[in-house]
């Protein structure tokens, strides 16, 4: 947390633009560097924002001093002004030493936790999986929001695949719901997203299993790890054409 020292100098901070030669700039361009070819959830969560912010450059900004007080030394005071890392996402510093805890309190409360888990144990992935407090860099608070829409995400896809699989009709209807209202998480259906998961939503509406499995694919979700067919055809097959 903030102490009396930290809040007193952020309260001194004034409205800049950030210069391309700044550092907070080349500090996320060289984590997008250090941290490519890591596993293809991971590039999908946190390597795409933060590229997107070395691409921004002056595009991002420093909120004037009020905006600036934040609960969390993790929060760099620093939002990015649109693009692919989300307008007024807050630059995050992954060094932070609360930077666990302020991931914590991220969690959406529109991501249900999925059967056979709990909120706790998947910011425990999350954080897991992140190796917060280890990888050196900077993301923003939408990589963080979205680790979690796609741990939930998964969760549910999986949850359908095992329903569909012991014909619980119940338990799918169930999965069904929750991956027809993730079109609407924002994170998640940034981009192109948004058209190929509304697809997958009618997959799981009108019981199309290939559907789901190309979303647990595409997601890199633990449902796939078994799979021995890729589904990546399933996509052209829906008329879909980027």
């Amino acid at each position: 947390m903030i102490d009396d020292d930290e809040l007193d100098a952020r309260l001194t901070r004034t409205r800049r633009e950030i210069d391309p030669s700044d550092g907070l700039v080349t500090g996320v361009a060289a984590a997008s560097v250090r941290r490519r070819g890591r596993a293809r959830r991971r590039r999908l969560a946190w390597g795409g924002g933060i590229a997107a912010l070395a691409l921004l450059l002056g595009g991002v900004t420093a909120p004037a001093a009020a905006d600036a007080i934040r609960q969390f030394l993790a929060q760099t005071g620093q939002t990015c002004s649109g693009g692919e890392c989300g307008e007024g996402s807050e630059v995050i510093d992954l060094n932070a030493p609360d930077v666990d805890e302020y991931a914590a309190s991220l969690y959406p409360d529109y991501v249900p936790v999925p059967p056979g888990t709990t909120r706790d144990a998947i910011i425990q992935q999350v954080s897991s999986e992140a190796d917060l407090n280890r990888a050196p860099g900077l993301t923003t608070e939408s990589g963080f929001v979205m680790q979690y829409e796609i741990a939930g995400y998964c969760g549910w896809v999986g949850d359908w695949l095992a329903a569909e699989k012991k014909h619980d009709t119940q338990r799918r209807d169930a999965a069904t719901q929750v991956i027809v209202a993730s079109t609407a998480w924002p994170n998640l259906n940034a981009g192109d997203a948004g058209k190929i998961n509304a697809l997958v939503a009618g997959a799981a509406q009108s019981g199309d299993a290939e559907g789901i499995r190309f979303a647990a694919q595409l997601w890199a979700c633990p449902a796939s790890r078994g799979f021995t067919t890729s589904y990546g055809d399933w996509l052209g097959e829906q008329g879909y054409e980027g």
